[in-house]
């Protein structure tokens, strides 16, 4: 969600001082959710705090199918950060692609594809196989019917750093599929944001 200050003042220089006291007040209660003050997607906002602090990103994408690369290849630049990823949509490719085990995507007692120990995996995974800092992997049910039993909008967000343990987050999502698989994304990339945001100084994370 995007928020716009404005105000009424007798200058240019007045009203830009209330402006500025205004955020101010917003960024102390909302500062954990606040990623820029300028007009940019959340995934623009992780490229510059990932080169702020000269480190990289890969992807393993099952549901979202792309979307999170897309999205972030469409930030000008974003090469230097980010190295790649894969598209597992199949068991086979989680296997084939991953190394992911077999027992662990199917067959009776299997925690499943769409699962938080796969999720862990695919992150840890694409990180290892790319060498990059971070690794994010995304996989669930964008529907419209159910998979492995498990409900429409279930999705697990992996969240891989080299030298730290790999986190995993449960989300349930509502919406159709593509609006499903955008929300995703977004909060893939703020769970990333929000791990950069602890490392780097607080001018850089208000920008």
């Amino acid at each position: 969600m995007a928020l716009r200050v404005s105000t009424k003042a007798r200058d240019a220089a007045e009203a830009q001082e209330r402006i500025d006291v205004t955020v101010a007040k917003i960024a102390e209660r909302l500062g954990q959710f606040m990623y820029a003050q300028d007009d940019i997607p959340i995934e623009a906002a992780v490229i510059r705090l990932l080169r702020n602090s000269m480190r990289t990103l890969s992807s393993a994408e099952s549901c979202s199918g792309g979307l999170l690369a897309e999205a972030i290849t469409s930030i000008p630049g974003s090469s230097s950060e980010f190295k790649g990823g894969v598209v597992t949509y199949t068991n086979e490719m989680k296997h084939r692609l991953l190394g992911i085990p077999l027992a662990q995507l199917e067959g009776e007692g299997a925690p499943g594809a769409i699962s938080e120990s796969t999720a862990s995996m695919m992150a840890e995974r694409v990180r290892e196989l790319t060498g990059t800092d971070f690794g994010l992997s995304i996989t669930g049910v964008a529907g419209p019917a159910e998979c492995e039993g498990k409900p429409v909008g279930l999705v697990y967000v992996g969240l891989a750093q080299q030298g730290r343990p790999t986190e995993v987050y449960t989300l349930q999502l509502s919406g159709n599929r593509e609006v499903i698989r955008l929300r995703a994304i977004k909060a893939a990339f703020y769970r990333l944001w929000q791990r950069l945001r602890e490392s780097v100084e607080p001018t850089a994370t208000a920008l």
